[in-house]
């Protein structure tokens, strides 16, 4: 008789869901205020950047710091130690951010204590024009733990999430994500990647708003 030892725990993969609307109607306002960006892609992101910790159902935000990966991982700016404006507080009192920290924890069976990165990103086109969403191309971000989380989507074409198996594999996911929909996904495990955006108006910029959400989860 074959004997099969049952495994110790389940490994995560991938989950997608949807904040309430009245979590994104608390959230998209914050991005109207994010400042200019003087690093190579200032030309078309702007962005805060915040850490954190989620204990017993609270957010605890962390002390100030840089944000810098090694050009292994991103060769678009990597190497380049990056300092850049925290959230607000305001954002980061709000039911809205408590909802999503929530969702993003409980998505990626997130253990408590695990410190917690937020990029909060405007990736903006200019009038009539083009953004590339992913300049990295397909990646990994050096974390085991990532969740994107679409805030705004306005006046624009493009931008669909890519998830791929390997670096050179077809994506096995590519979905424009709607308004409040996420993606968390094991960034041990697959790459992923963006369609660019292109803007659908002459007279002003297309918005492409989201948070990215990464952390360490010890297996």
């Amino acid at each position: 008789m074959l004997h099969v030892n049952a495994p110790t725990h389940n490994p995560f993969y991938l989950s997608m869901g949807a904040l309430s609307a009245p979590a994104l109607a608390d959230l998209a306002p914050f991005f109207n205020n994010l400042p200019e960006n003087s690093y190579q892609d200032g030309g078309f992101r702007k962005r805060r950047f915040s850490a954190f910790v989620y204990e017993n159902g609270s957010v605890r935000r962390l002390p100030k710091r840089a944000f810098a990966q090694s050009e292994d991982i991103n060769h678009f700016q990597g190497g380049v130690v990056r300092e850049y404006e925290d959230m607000e507080d305001a954002c980061c009192a709000s039911t809205g951010f408590q909802e999503m920290m929530a969702h993003f924890c409980a998505q990626a069976k997130l253990a408590e204590g695990v410190e917690i990165e937020i990029h909060q990103l405007r990736i903006f086109a200019q009038p009539n024009g083009m953004a590339e969403v992913a300049p990295e191309g397909v990646h990994q971000d050096g974390f085991n733990r990532i969740g994107m989380f679409m805030i705004n989507y306005e006046d624009l074409n493009g931008g669909e999430i890519r998830v791929h198996q390997a670096k050179d594999s077809p994506a096995f996911i590519e979905r424009r994500f709607q308004e409040g929909e996420y993606i968390v996904l094991s960034d041990a495990l697959f790459w992923h990647d963006a369609n660019d955006i292109h803007a659908t108006r002459a007279d002003r910029p297309g918005n492409y708003d989201l948070f990215v959400v990464t952390a360490r989860q010890p297996e």
